[in-house]
């Protein structure tokens, strides 16, 4: 990896001209773990954010880090700055994503193919599947936000009602004067004052799980993706609301519902006036809909590696009652098996970082 100049950063531009963004000065609060080489670096910080490598360049200077890591019900806010430079091998990051906001100094990341070169003010966005690294520039100063790729693909679901056979992938540069990166940056900072002046609210698990589900939102809602085209709240902002409330109807009583003509009967018209409405906003039959929603539901559940339930049980929670039939739909949209994914998740388990340091 090319060594990167630490002297090019430039200011952020904000409304007030050219200045520092208040969020650039902004501390992670918790304590403060300093590593001085980066093996023990790379354990303290790969239990909180991804299991990785961190080589330090040049060899011959001492290695010097500090660490700090706010819990977010199950997202976590990291502080971490670098007195030398460093090369990250993070391999393949496919149990979560990552945005990296840079505070100070410089950094290359590098996502399979793509590569970006943060400066203060850049926000930079992982996406999973594809090997990720970072040459970190001397005296460089991140925060990092993790966030478990299961949690923001569940949420997604939620918010778009369609999933595809490729993962949620974010563009992998924002910038703090961009809709997203404001509103993002304003996040983190709120909730790293809020864990400062009243630490105990964060421990709160209804707290703790609120704004972990900001952060998601935030991320899926405002930054660009490959599937942001299909935001539901696109598609159905304008919708006639016997489908805002058919929809509604189907996601609150996955379980309960044996037809379409239940959904019908439901919100007052016709199965073929039902039909219309969902081809023009959702281009999919209310039968298709509910299918999907079926599948997702028991992917959610899957990935999640219970196993105190059997897959059929799972099946029937959402209301799957023709297990062998569902078996051949889930295979063909998600190109593995009930019991596959079941597997995948208790492996991925297995392997995340362990909660606490």
């Amino acid at each position: 990896m090319a060594e990167i100049d630490a002297e090019s950063s430039s200011p952020v531009l904000t409304e007030r001209g050219t200045a520092w963004a208040p969020w650039l000065s902004l501390d992670v609060p918790g304590d403060v773990i300093t590593t001085t080489t980066s093996n023990d670096c790379a354990t303290i910080v790969g239990r909180k954010l991804w299991p990785h490598v961190v080589r330090n360049v040049p060899r011959d200077r001492g290695f010097r880090s500090t660490f700090t890591a706010l819990e977010v019900g199950d997202c976590v806010i990291a502080e971490l700055n670098y007195a030398s430079m460093v090369e990250i091998d993070a391999g393949l990051m496919d149990g979560i994503y990552l945005a990296t906001l840079c505070l100070n100094g410089t950094a290359e990341t590098r996502c399979g193919r793509q590569r970006a070169v943060s400066v203060p003010g850049s926000i930079i966005v992982s996406s999973p599947n594809r090997p990720t690294s970072y040459a970190i520039g001397d005296g460089s100063r991140n925060i990092a936000v993790r966030i478990p790729r299961a949690k923001l693909e569940a949420q997604a679901r939620e918010l778009f009602y369609c999933e595809g056979s490729r993962p949620i992938e974010f563009d992998m540069e924002a910038s703090i004067r961009s809709e997203f990166g404001r509103s993002f940056a304003q996040l983190v900072s709120h909730i790293c004052g809020l864990a400062t002046a009243v630490p105990a609210a964060l421990g709160n698990s209804q707290i703790a799980s609120g704004y972990s589900a900001m952060l998601v939102d935030t991320l899926l809602c405002l930054h660009s993706h490959n599937y942001s085209s299909r935001r539901l709240d696109h598609g159905l902002g304008e919708a006639p609301q016997h489908l805002q409330r058919a929809v509604h109807y189907i996601e609150s009583l996955l379980h309960e519902i044996s037809s379409v003509e239940q959904v019908c009967t439901y919100v007052g018209v016709t199965e073929r006036c039902l039909q219309k409405s969902f081809q023009r906003y959702l281009r999919l039959s209310p039968g298709a809909f509910l299918r999907e929603r079926r599948l997702h539901r028991l992917r959610e559940l899957l990935l999640a590696a219970d196993r105190g339930q059997s897959i059929m049980e799972l099946m029937l929670s959402v209301g799957i009652e023709q297990c062998g039939r569902y078996s051949g739909y889930y295979l063909q949209r998600f190109g593995e098996t009930p019991s596959a994914s079941r597997r995948k998740a208790q492996t991925r388990d297995r392997r995340l970082p362990q909660p606490t340091l």
